[in-house]
Parts: C-alpha cells; sequence; structure tokens
C-alpha cells in the first residue's frame, strides 16, 4: 500500500506588511491605555499560508504527495490552483461557504518587531472525519495548530 501523508491545520492567507520605521517610536509605553496606532506601509505581499500548508509544500518540496486535511473559506480559488501547482492534495479539505479562508495581516517594523491580526475564517469549523481510504498501514498523520475540534477525528494510536 502506498504510504499517505495526511497533515491537519490551517490554510490561511498570510498579508505581510513592511513599516519603514519603529513601533517604539508611535507606542508609548505611558500612553498603552489610550493606544489607537496608524502605519503607513509602502509594500503589501500576499502569500499562501497556514500551518497544514506550510508543511505540505515543503514536504512536496521533498517529493512527497501530501494530502491537506484543513476546511478554506468562499475565497480559494486563487489558493486551491497554488496547492495544485505545488502537488498539495486539498481534494480531501472542506469548504465553508459562508466566510473567508483564514487570514494573517503582519507588520514588522525596521527592528524585526511584529503586530500580528489573525482572523480566524473557515479555520474555526471542523474540517469533518477523515475519510478511511485514507487510512491504513504506512499512513502517517501530522496534526499541526489549526482546529482544536478536528483531533478528536483523528483515531488513535
Amino acid at each position: 500500500m502506498t504510504k499517505k501523508i495526511l497533515i491537519s491545520g490551517s490554510l490561511a492567507y498570510d498579508r505581510i506588511m513592511d513599516f519603514n520605521g519603529f513601533f517604539k517610536d508611535h507606542i508609548l509605553p505611558e500612553k498603552i491605555h489610550i493606544l489607537n496606532v496608524s502605519f503607513y506601509v509602502e509594500k503589501l505581499r500576499q502569500s499562501f499560508g497556514g500551518t497544514s500548508a506550510n508543511i505540505a509544500y515543503s514536504l512536496a518540496l521533498l517529493g512527497e504527495k501530501p494530502i491537506v486535511l484543513s476546511a478554506y473559506g468562499n475565497d480559494f480559488t486563487l489558493y486551491k490552483s497554488w496547492c495544485r501547482k505545488y502537488g498539495l492534495n486539498v481534494s480531501y479539505a472542506k469548504p465553508i461557504k459562508n466566510v473567508q479562508t483564514s487570514s494573517a495581516y503582519i507588520i514588522t517594523d525596521q527592528a524585526n518587531n511584529q503586530i500580528t491580526g489573525f482572523f480566524a475564517g473557515a479555520m474555526q469549523y471542523s474540517n469533518g472525519s477523515i475519510p478511511r481510504k485514507l487510512l491504513g498501514p504506512g499512513s502517517l498523520s501530522v496534526v499541526a495548530p489549526g482546529n482544536v475540534q478536528d483531533l478528536k477525528n483523528y483515531p488513535k494510536i
């Protein structure tokens, strides 16, 4: 039987921004109780991320054919194309129709400090049960951070 590598976790859009300054110049300790800041960023880059996709992508680079078991939202078309292009099997990932895919918004300053906002989106929903045909001798499961409800779907070893 062919070895299967099943990976659960998150699928997320990473929106990464660089701030050409220092947060410390704008976030003053004596004013932290009334924090209201805005940072002008000159660059925005969007990446396909999330714990399950990052692990699956690395395994695909090593010649494996990982199977992603995660939930995604109604904005997954471009991400799905990227997954297929790089050999990530998302055919068992679960679509959630009325919500967007998880997203991380990361601003990094010149000292490499970061402020991150994370929208759970589809990750807050379970990706459902693992199809029995994916389980068997030689199958491996990687449980990466994602929806904790999904842990109950994995067979106990």
